[in-house]
């Protein structure tokens, strides 16, 4: 039990005794907050760089606990340089918070470039409890993003972990799971895992997430429009978040609580709760917050015909927007002036705020196809490390057939993860002569994106990268460990399909053909179809390249008849 410690204390007391002794505290603790002035003093005059850390380790931890999260990532941020001074288990905790906050705050590209310094020490810790915790998290950044194969790939090895240890999914796992159902439009098994984590909240007696899932409970039953179902989800949600402190999760209640208020013409109550979220954001600054309920103020006194008073919230919304850099936030405030010109006549200013609404808008498409082609780089990257470190492993325990089996993972395509068109090459003709000697069959698949040229030009040659990825990873998906897929070259695909029958490898490709001409690439970008032309030949051929040049006949014959089909 942690000694009850006075402010005389923390006064007088040496820093480096203090900060022993702080550590000891629960970042919540009441007397932790008589630290704060004294860290802050030791933070910045201390000359020994590790008690510096520390103190802004700690501070840090204080706001992050209290959800002042800007605070929190100021603090983080300042001692940045002086962390890796730390005991390793504060350095992953540093980290973590300092990722949560700004995946809170809505900064992903401030996470994202912390994502694979947070992956590599989750896997240098034997602690399960904080890999869970990072899976999860950026499990939650891929939802975000809405890279959902990646982000499913993230809570299954949090799901994984938390089996090994034969415990309970906990909340905040439950609680991510259901914003990624929630996200991809399936409201069924996004409530299905929101009350199951507010059942796992229970137990382990945490406020502040059953506070959280209420409130998207809340959220889930607004978009059914059942209003007075999410208008008592929201008062318990609030209810929860008081108990706990949590004044950052009450701005966002108290918000939708007023719009979902204003939906029903309740048009002083939602003026209530909107004031209330403003005077909790004031407590925890947030320009990107305060601009969302000024925007929605805004709306208000338009819709009770007080048109000078919309003008000024909407006004003084966008302001916030612009000084906190949300791009979404500041997306969202231009479309609310344009709209808002528009409805009182006023063409020429909502000309200006279309204009500057779709400017932003394309700037957001491409942050966020930047951010999303980071993560994909710092994933590759991971994964090479990890292999050129077991295969050096290997490479000392002689191990000399693991280690060909691993270096053979080098010879991967760069962008999709898919092999190479040499290592392809080296692999066909050992088949080729392997199946001609057993005398099995086997087939070669040669696909085409179709238009691929189109997409680059319309879309963008980052658009075409994640287009490339995609297919690349439908096709992994779809095929046996025993087949054989790589990049041929440009937007070319070719596989081999061993001991298979045309037959058989027809139905793969076309199966393989639906999955990618029914994916939502919408989700990528707003007017991008995707289709893929298929041609497969069987080893009916004297050689790899006849063989192969059968299927790119068979290919040249899917792009004649149409595209977006399979010729054998």
């Amino acid at each position: 039990m942690v000694e009850p410690m006075t402010v005389g204390i923390f006064v007088d007391e040496p820093s480096e005794q203090l900060l022993e002794r702080a550590l000891a505290l629960e970042p919540t603790d009441a007397c932790l907050a008589d630290l704060a002035q004294r860290l802050k003093t030791i933070a910045e005059t201390e000359q020994n760089s590790l008690l510096r850390a520390r103190a802004l380790f700690l501070l840090g931890k204080y706001y992050s606990a209290h959800y002042n999260y800007l605070e929190a990532i100021n603090v983080f941020e300042s001692g940045w340089q002086h962390c890796h001074l730390l005991a390793p288990d504060e350095q992953r905790s540093y980290l973590l918070l300092l990722c949560k906050s700004h995946f809170a705050l809505g900064q992903f590209e401030s996470l994202t470039g912390r994502s694979s310094d947070l992956l590599k020490l989750a896997r240098e810790t034997a602690d399960p409890t904080y890999e869970i915790e990072v899976q999860s998290l950026l499990g939650s950044l891929h939802v975000v993003l809405g890279i959902f194969d990646t982000a499913l790939q993230h809570f299954d090895r949090a799901v994984e972990l938390v089996n090994q240890a034969s415990s309970p999914l906990p909340a905040h796992l439950l609680f991510a799971l259901g914003r990624f159902y929630y996200a991809k439009s399936d409201g069924k098994n996004s409530l299905y895992y929101y009350e199951r984590g507010f059942l796992q909240a229970l137990p382990e007696k945490d406020r502040q997430i059953e506070g959280v899932i209420l409130n998207n409970i809340g959220v889930y039953y607004s978009d059914l429009k059942d209003y007075a179902r999410a208008i008592d989800y929201y008062l318990q949600a609030m209810k929860a978040s008081r108990e706990c402190g949590d004044a950052w999760t009450l701005t966002l209640e108290c918000n939708n609580l007023g719009v979902d208020l204003l939906e029903r013409k309740r048009f002083a109550s939602a003026r209530r709760y909107f004031y209330l979220a403003l005077g909790y954001i004031a407590k925890l600054p947030s320009t990107s917050r305060e601009s969302l309920i000024k925007g929605n103020l805004g709306e208000l006194a338009q819709m009770t015909g007080d048109i000078k008073a919309a003008q000024q919230f909407l006004h003084e919304s966008l302001e916030l927007a612009i000084q906190s850099r949300d791009s979404r936030r500041l997306q969202e405030r231009y479309e609310d002036l344009a709209l808002f010109y528009e409805s009182t006549g006023d063409l020429v200013n909502a000309l200006k705020y279309h204009k500057l609404f779709h400017r932003q808008k394309l700037q957001l498409v491409e942050s966020s196809a930047s951010v999303r082609s980071t993560l994909l780089q710092n994933k590759f990257e991971l994964e090479k490390l990890r292999q050129e470190q077991e295969i050096h492993r290997l490479k000392n325990l002689e191990l000399s057939t693991a280690v060909q089996e691993l270096e053979q993972l080098s010879n991967q395509d760069g962008l999709t993860g898919l092999f190479n068109r040499r290592f392809f090459d080296s692999q066909f003709q050992a088949m080729f002569d392997k199946q001609l000697k057993k005398q099995q069959s086997f087939c070669v698949m040669l696909a085409d994106i179709d238009n691929f040229k189109k997409i680059n030009d319309t879309f963008s040659h980052t658009a075409g990268d994640e287009v490339l990825k995609i297919v690349a990873g439908i096709f992994m998906n779809s095929l046996r460990d025993s087949d054989i897929v790589a990049r041929y070259g440009g937007e070319e695909i070719v596989a081999l399909f061993p001991k298979t029958s045309l037959e058989n490898a027809v139905k793969v490709c076309e199966r393989i053909r639906i999955k990618i001409e029914g994916y939502p690439w919408q989700d990528l970008e707003r007017d991008l179809n995707v289709t893929i032309s298929i041609g497969i030949a069987e080893n009916l051929y004297d050689s790899v390249q006849t063989m192969l040049s059968a299927a790119d006949a068979k290919l040249y014959q899917a792009k004649r008849k149409g595209k977006n089909r399979v010729v054998s």
